[in-house]
């Protein structure tokens, strides 16, 4: 069969076009999830791992309820790191927050009410040899009052945890060290 030169420039124009179209870049799919009654599970986006085993998460996701409230709202990065969640109750109150900003995890819980339950701000250091996590954490009584204040370094607590009655006025003082009571 004889093919003109003509003919043979279209072919390697139409390669040149597939294979441009072809990205590296992962898929993006969008995702809905259904209970057994028809009413929506969850709805985000994600993308398959580079070795297709795992999908990741990209974007915002809602959880539901099956009375279709909503459950939880989660946000990720493109890489797939969890940067914010929100928990909700079956009535649509907000039961705990969390946040991630840059070396940052801050995480909060609250009663039925609305008000403060607890708040713990994370801090991850990765240094050359190893990582290290340092967390302040308050608890509240629901009147507002603050029921304890703690610091923990690597899980371990450290350094003066201290306790309030509903009153206000300190009930217990702790000094730590790497998870050890100091006298």
């Amino acid at each position: 069969m004889k093919t003109n030169n003509s003919s043979l420039f279209h072919l390697f124009a139409i390669a040149g076009i597939l294979s441009a179209c072809h990205s590296d870049k992962p898929q993006i799919q969008q995702v809905k999830i259904y209970y057994s009654n028809g009413s929506l599970f969850c709805e985000g986006a994600h993308f398959y791992s580079d070795d297709k085993k795992d999908t990741i998460r990209v974007g915002v996701w809602k959880f539901y309820f099956p009375s279709k409230q909503l459950e939880s709202e989660q946000e990720y990065d493109e890489k797939g790191e969890l940067n914010r969640l929100n928990e909700y109750s079956d009535r649509g109150v907000l039961l705990a927050s969390s946040s991630k900003k840059d070396n940052l995890w801050i995480q909060s819980q609250f009663y039925e009410s609305g008000k403060l339950k607890s708040e713990t701000v994370t801090q991850t250091d990765e240094g050359e040899y190893q990582t290290l996590q340092t967390a302040n954490v308050k608890e509240y009584y629901s009147s507002g009052r603050l029921f304890s204040e703690s610091h923990y370094i690597d899980g371990l607590l450290d350094g003066t945890m201290t306790r309030w009655d509903s009153s206000g006025n300190i009930v217990l003082k702790v000094n730590y060290r790497r998870g050890l009571v100091q006298k």
